[in-house]
Protein backbone atom coordinates (compact mmCIF):
# COMPACT_ATOMS: atom_id res chain seq x y z
CA UNK A 1 0.00 0.00 0.00
CA UNK A 2 1.02 3.61 -0.45
CA UNK A 3 0.68 4.28 3.28
CA UNK A 4 3.41 1.72 4.04
CA UNK A 5 5.94 3.59 1.88
CA UNK A 6 5.33 6.93 3.63
CA UNK A 7 7.74 7.77 6.46
CA UNK A 8 6.33 7.95 9.98
CA UNK A 9 7.04 11.60 10.94
CA UNK A 10 4.63 13.02 8.33
CA UNK A 11 1.14 13.69 9.79
CA UNK A 12 0.13 15.47 6.56
CA UNK A 13 1.13 12.39 4.57
CA UNK A 14 -0.88 10.22 6.93
CA UNK A 15 -3.96 12.42 6.42
CA UNK A 16 -3.43 12.40 2.66
CA UNK A 17 -3.10 8.61 2.53
CA UNK A 18 -6.22 8.28 4.69
CA UNK A 19 -8.13 10.57 2.31
CA UNK A 20 -6.89 8.59 -0.70
CA UNK A 21 -7.84 5.33 1.00
CA UNK A 22 -11.35 6.58 1.83
CA UNK A 23 -11.83 7.97 -1.70
CA UNK A 24 -10.70 4.71 -3.31
CA UNK A 25 -12.91 2.67 -0.97
CA UNK A 26 -15.93 4.87 -1.76
CA UNK A 27 -15.22 4.66 -5.50
CA UNK A 28 -14.80 0.88 -5.35
CA UNK A 29 -17.98 0.36 -3.32
CA UNK A 30 -19.94 2.66 -5.64
CA UNK A 31 -18.59 0.76 -8.67
CA UNK A 32 -19.61 -2.56 -7.09
CA UNK A 33 -23.09 -1.19 -6.33
CA UNK A 34 -23.47 0.04 -9.92
CA UNK A 35 -22.37 -3.35 -11.24
CA UNK A 36 -24.76 -5.10 -8.86
CA UNK A 37 -27.71 -3.02 -10.04
CA UNK A 38 -27.17 -3.92 -13.68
Amino acid sequence: MLADRLPDPYPAGMDLSALILMASALTFSGFVVLLGWR
